[in-house]
């Protein structure tokens, strides 16, 4: 709405591009996960199921998931966190994410799939 852009968020995200000359772009798509443009390829990482607590703080957990991937060199690795950090941010109150890289790497890598808090 912002920039006057309409249409499917795919289409969105490559219109964003065209109007920046940002490397990558991140959008969340409520309940149904994110998707990430690197300028080559069209990322989508599916939402997390979980049982929604609190929805405080659920985006700024994404990105700060997104964040910590993508610094680590690891764009769709960072598309994974985000998608699990803002399910963990959902799966309890207060709008400040509290986990520990342990969880992060219990669930992102499969050893634990339910996120039960």
């Amino acid at each position: 709405m912002v920039f006057d852009i309409e249409g499917e968020p795919e289409e969105i995200v490559r219109q964003l591009g065209r109007l920046t000359d940002t490397t990558h772009i991140v959008t969340s798509l409520p309940g149904d996960g994110l998707i990430g443009w690197d300028r080559q390829t069209l990322y989508r990482q599916p939402a997390r199921e979980v049982v929604i607590v609190d929805r405080i703080g659920a985006g700024d957990a994404m990105v700060a998931g997104v964040l910590h991937g993508w610094l680590g060199g690891d764009f769709v690795k960072g598309l994974r966190y985000g998608a699990l950090t803002a399910a963990l941010a959902l799966s309890q109150w207060g709008d400040q994410l509290v986990t520990t890289r342990e969880e992060l790497e219990a669930l992102l890598d499969g050893a634990a799939r339910d996120i039960v808090r």
